[in-house]
C-alpha cells in the first residue's frame, strides 16, 4: 500500500481499538500546545491516562497512532506501543511528503524484536522515519530515500 493511494491514520469511517491504558504517546511525543518536550512525561499524564481527556490540547486530539486505528492489525497486540516499545504514526506535509514515522519510546526498539519487524515491513514499501532520543534516521525504498536526502539538501 502506497501512503499516497490511501493514507492509513485517518479515523474517519474506521474502527478503532482503545488505548486501553497505553499512555507512551503522552511520554514520547512532543506537544507544542502546551510547550512538552518530545521524551518527556506529559504533566497531565496518569496511570492509565490523560487527567484532561475530554479538554486535551489539540494536538493530542489529531494523534492518530497506528495501532488504535488499526492500520497494524497484522502484528495483533504486539504492535501496541506499551508492549512493542514504538509508536507508528502518520507525518503529513513534511518537506518529503506525508511520511511514516516510527517514534522509539526506549532506545534501540526500533532496531530490535517486533518494532525492527514494524519498520522492515514498513520500509518495504513506503519512506519512513525512525525518531529516537538522540538521533533520527530515514529508511525506506533505495530510490525513495536517495530522493528524500537530496529534497533534505535542497534550499527551502
Amino acid at each position: 500500500m502506497s501512503l499516497s493511494a490511501k493514507w492509513p491514520f485517518n479515523r474517519d469511517g474506521l474502527r478503532s481499538l482503545h488505548c486501553n491504558g497505553c499512555t507512551e504517546c503522552c511520554r514520547v511525543l512532543a506537544v507544542k500546545d502546551i510547550e512538552k518536550p518530545a521524551f518527556t512525561r506529559c504533566p497531565h499524564q496518569i496511570n492509565g491516562g490523560c487527567a484532561v481527556h475530554s479538554e486535551h490540547p489539540a494536538s493530542c486530539k489529531s494523534f492518530h497512532c497506528a495501532y488504535v486505528t488499526r492500520w497494524l492489525d497484522g502484528y495483533g497486540e504486539a504492535a501496541r506501543p506499551d508492549r512493542c516499545k514504538v509508536i507508528v504514526w502518520g507525518m503529513r506535509g513534511t518537506r518529503w511528503g506525508d511520511i511514516v514515522a516510527v517514534s522509539e519510546c526506549v532506545p534501540g526498539a526500533a532496531s530490535c524484536g517486533i518494532g525492527a519487524r514494524i519498520v522492515r515491513d514498513l520500509a518495504a514499501k513506503q519512506l519512513v522515519l525512525v525518531i529516537g532520543r538522540r538521533a533520527s534516521r530515514l529508511t525506506g525504498p533505495a530510490d525513495q530515500v536517495a530522493e528524500a536526502r537530496n529534497k533534505r539538501l535542497a534550499p527551502d
